[in-house]
Formats: C-alpha cells, structure tokens, sequence
C-alpha cells in the first residue's frame, strides 16, 4: 500500500522535503528516534546520488520519493529516469581505507533492514530501503476489515459445485477478496473481465461452488502449462464465512473429476506451508509430495479467518496426482541426488529406470541450450525451461540471473529434463550458480520428467514459522536445507542465526 509519493525537482534545496516526508512516515508508524534519524539519512543519501550523477549539470529534471508498505515492513524509494547505472559495479566501501569509494552505498545499506537496487527499464531506476516495523506499528497498521456478515451454514442441497460460467466471474471477485482481501497474488481474480477471459482461452480452467442465489462461496482452478496434458490445481479458495463444510473438499473432488473427464494425465498442486489443510486434504485424495520451493510467494499475502499477514515469503510443498496409473519411464540423474530422487519416485508410485548420467556428455559440449523464461513479477519469482541443456548454460543463466536481479526477482525456479543424459553436468552448472535441489516435476516436459533446482535471493528463513503435515515432507525439507548450505540463513525458535 502506497503511503505517499513525492515528485521533486533535481534541486539541492529542495532534499528537506525528502528529509521531512520520511521522518514523518517514521513517527506514523511509531519508530524510535534513532531508526528514524537513518530513514531521513538513507532517503537524503539516495536523492543526494540522484543530484550528483543521475543528470547532467544545468539538466531540469524530476526524481520520485515514495513510501509505501510491505507485509511489516516500511519501504522508502527514490526513483530517477536519469543516467542508468550497473547494479554491479557499485563500489564497495571499506571502512578501513577512509579514501574508499562508495561510502553513501555503505551508509544506505547500514542503516536499513533491507537494502534493494531495481532496474525498471523506461521507467528509470530506484533505490528502495525497508525497515521492519515496530511491534506497536504493527498493531497500528493490522486493522481487520470487517465484512459485515455472519457465518453461514452451508449443507450440500444449499450449492452446486460445477464449471465456470462468464456471469460468476463478479462473484468470484467477491469471494477472493473476503477470503484474501487483496492480498492474492492472481490479480485477474478480482478482475471480471480477465477472469472470463483466461477461462475462454483454455489457459485456466475454473471450477466454482455457487449458492441458489448465485453467490459464489468457493473457487478452484486447473491452470495448463506447457504440456497441455497436465494441469496444476491451484487458485482454491473459500469465503471465510462457510470455511469448516467441507467446501474445499468437494472443490478438489470436483476439479480431480473433471481433469479426468477432460483426458489430462495429472495434476499439480503447491501448497502453503502457513497451515496443514490444503497438504493434508491433498494426501487425502492421493496426491503425493515431489518437492518444495523454500521462498515461493511474496511476504504480505493474508489468510482471512487463518493467520492474518504473513510476514516473510511463504514455502509451498509440491504435490503430485495422477489421474490414471502412470507407465514406466527412464530417466538420467546427478549421481549426488540419485537417492533422493529414487525416494521421491517410490513415494509417487512411479515406475522408473534410474540411470546416473555421464558427468562429461559429447553432445552437451557441442550444443547451444535451449530455453525460455517467464517471469511472475507480483510474486517476484521467475521460470527457466531449459528444453536441451548446452555447453553454453552457464553463462546463459549467469545473464538471467543478472536480468532477475535488476527485477527484484527473490527466486528463481530452472528445470531440467531427466530424460536427457547430460543433465549431471547442467546440475553441475547451476549448482556451481548458486542453485540446490527443489524436487522432481512428472510430465515437467512434453516427452520428459523435470528436476528443478531453486535459486534463493532472500536473507534468511524462518523454519519455525513452516508448518510441515507429512513425514516426507519434512525429510525433503531438511534435504533441502543440507543442500543449501551457504545459501540460506536458518533461523527457528530453538537456535537464532544457524547456518545452513
């Protein structure tokens, strides 16, 4: 939520404003003194680069100074249209040598929690600064919205549970905003007109559960990827006011049977670690897990009725149903996660060959990788399909990285084929990167399973705060936090600050 935003001209005199407009947003939200003396510091320091170096002596020119808030976080940004810069060649400050460059970098990034530098293309460049809130500004910016309406009592004559209609399109809106406000990240949801759309294309196909009246009380949708053939079972939601009949239940039920009928071969499903329901109810109806994404939806997404905001990104566990017995496949796997794998297999009851890849392949040494990209820029996260890892995949994916990083982009999901026999050395590569192991993606290909790697941008993570319903899961997770040793800050309840 945007608190204010402030366009200035390049004028020396004029960074007072800057000053004041951010020691003000400090005292709103209840910050001590001392934090608040570095937000004016950190925003002067920000426009005060802007003045020196974004435009050219005499140039008249304007430059934005905006807050806005962040799950629990304040976020102070000052953005330029000026002379771009590269991200990474800011230099570093060594407060040991007084005659180094880059000392406003190291004061910015001293005195705030959260230090961010974006690339926005057309739209210039900003430094965005974050600062946690105070306990007491947490409770003064956490208001609930109240809906005005008791809890229903819902029995099974009271709805029918079937596909989308164009005219349920405004009570789905309704429905997602009691149940997430708008904190969902699926924006065409609260969009009518969108949701019509995506379901006329065939990208989405939704499933909804309506009162006599119309009301929609419930949501879910199979969304299709690249391989037409599976789907995954996601946008579930119930309002708040019949949570606890089993809604979603038969929203699952609903939406297994008519992938079915459709002549899909299965289906996925990532759900949120903030509670067991959607995990357990998945286990429930024989879906199994095949992974987790550690850092997979943005801090600030709200669980009306269930948790409230949560304050840092969410871990999904990856659920696998198929929906017809699944037939005998080979795949090639890195020697060092082929027993992983194997489990993984085993607990999807997927017959496999299992087959360790060369680490030095002659067809990967003379091909070029083929692959594309998407980004989901709300949940600040990207997509790489690599379809034919090549000798060039490492620096294909160093300059992904670099172009995600300038986005903001917090992780960054690759896959790769198990059916092909090199993919020992592009997991090579990619760990070599930075990446570590995420799970495996059945049908992830047209004509192949995926192993999928994360790449994580995020300073820590909370392990107290990941609720894990299943025995498996939890053996996956603590894989993946073995595998990201050096990559990830582990912080639970028992040991502030463990490494892993």
């Amino acid at each position: 939520m945007e608190l204010f935003r402030l366009r200035l001209p390049n004028r020396v005199n004029l960074l007072r404003v800057a000053r004041a407009a951010a020691r003000a947003a400090g005292e709103e939200f209840r910050f001590p003194e001392k934090t608040t003396g570095g937000m004016e510091l950190v925003v002067e320091e920000a426009a005060s680069n802007v003045l020196r170096h974004a435009y050219s002596p005499n140039e008249e020119a304007y430059y934005y100074v905006s807050a806005s808030l962040e799950g629990d976080a304040l976020v102070f940004r000052v953005q330029d249209k000026g002379m771009p810069m590269d991200s990474f060649d800011l230099p570093q400050y060594d407060p040991l040598n007084p005659d180094s460059k880059g000392l406003g970098t190291y004061l910015m990034k001293t005195y705030c929690d959260g230090f961010r530098y974006l690339n926005l293309g057309k739209e210039g460049k900003a430094f965005e600064f974050l600062f946690h809130l105070p306990r007491e500004g947490i409770g003064y910016t956490a208001e609930p919205v109240q809906t005005g309406q008791e809890p229903m009592h819902i029995t099974d004559k009271d709805m029918v549970i079937r596909p989308f209609l164009d005219e349920d399109a405004p009570q789905v809106a309704r429905c997602v905003y009691q149940a997430y406000r708008y904190s969902y990240l699926r924006d065409f949801l609260y969009i009518p007109e969108q949701l019509i759309r995506v379901n006329r294309s065939g990208e989405i196909r939704s499933i909804v559960a309506v009162l006599a009246d119309g009301s929609v009380i419930g949501h879910i949708a199979l969304m299709m990827g690249q391989n037409r053939r599976i789907a995954e079972s996601g946008q579930a939601f119930v309002s708040p006011l019949v949570r606890g009949a089993g809604i979603y239940k038969r929203l699952k039920q609903a939406a297994i049977d008519y992938g079915t009928q459709w002549g899909l071969d299965g289906y996925y499903a990532l759900t949120v670690t903030v509670h067991p329901y959607t995990q357990k109810v998945n286990l429930e109806f024989g879906a199994r897990e095949s992974g987790i994404h550690l850092s997979y939806s943005p801090a600030g997404t709200q669980f009306e009725g269930i948790k409230g905001k949560v304050t840092q990104r969410i871990p999904v566990v990856i659920f696998y149903g198929a929906f017809h017995e699944e037939c005998m496949r080979r795949i090639f796997v890195p020697p060092h996660h082929r027993a992983m794998i194997t489990r993984i297999y085993e607990n999807l009851n997927i017959p496999v060959e299992v087959s360790d890849s060369e680490p030095v392949d002659q067809d990967y040494n003379n091909e070029r990788t083929v692959f594309d990209f998407k980004v989901n820029q709300n949940g600040a996260r990207a997509y790489v399909h690599i379809r034919a890892p090549g000798r060039d995949l490492s620096r294909e994916m160093r300059n992904l990285l670099r172009l995600f990083h300038d986005q903001g982009i917090e992780l960054v999901l690759a896959e790769l084929p198990l059916g092909h026999p090199s993919v020992a050395i592009a997991t090579a590569n990619l760990e070599a990167l930075g990446f570590f192991f995420s799970g495996v993606l059945p049908h992830g290909f047209e004509e192949s399973d995926a192993l999928c790697l994360q790449y994580l941008r995020i300073p820590e993570l909370r392990t107290d705060n990941i609720t894990i319903y299943s025995p498996f899961s939890r053996e996956l997770l603590d894989y993946m936090l073995r595998e990201a040793k050096g990559r990830v800050t582990v912080i639970n309840e028992e040991k502030e600050g463990e490494g892993v």
